[in-house]
């Protein structure tokens, strides 16, 4: 990881290397930043990240991968996320701006 990037910047690229859709993409990426507990700290570069927010991160960029439809391994966290932004349960009625 770059740690000059943002989180958001992160996945954003790794979409871009798989060739989907910029919109697909950044919506793919915001509903993951908000289910993995990253919407607070997705517009912070990587270098001010603790170790569990790199850790999912790296989770984030895994499932960005991924086909549609696939698992990741027996996680339990569904790869296939809604294309609309998901609201962040870090504070009600807020979401991730992109």
């Amino acid at each position: 990881m770059d740690d000059e990037l943002t989180g958001l910047e992160h996945l954003l690229l790794a979409g871009w290397r798989r060739r989907m859709d910029p919109s697909d993409a950044r919506s793919r990426a915001a509903c993951l930043l908000i289910r993995l507990g990253l919407g607070e700290v997705a517009h912070q570069p990587v270098r001010t990240y603790g170790a569990e927010a790199r850790r999912r991160l790296d989770e984030a960029l895994c499932l960005m991968c991924e086909e549609p439809g696939r698992s990741n391994g027996g996680t339990g966290r569904a790869a296939t996320l809604p294309a609309q932004a998901v609201p962040s349960t870090d504070r009600p009625g807020s979401a991730l701006s992109l």
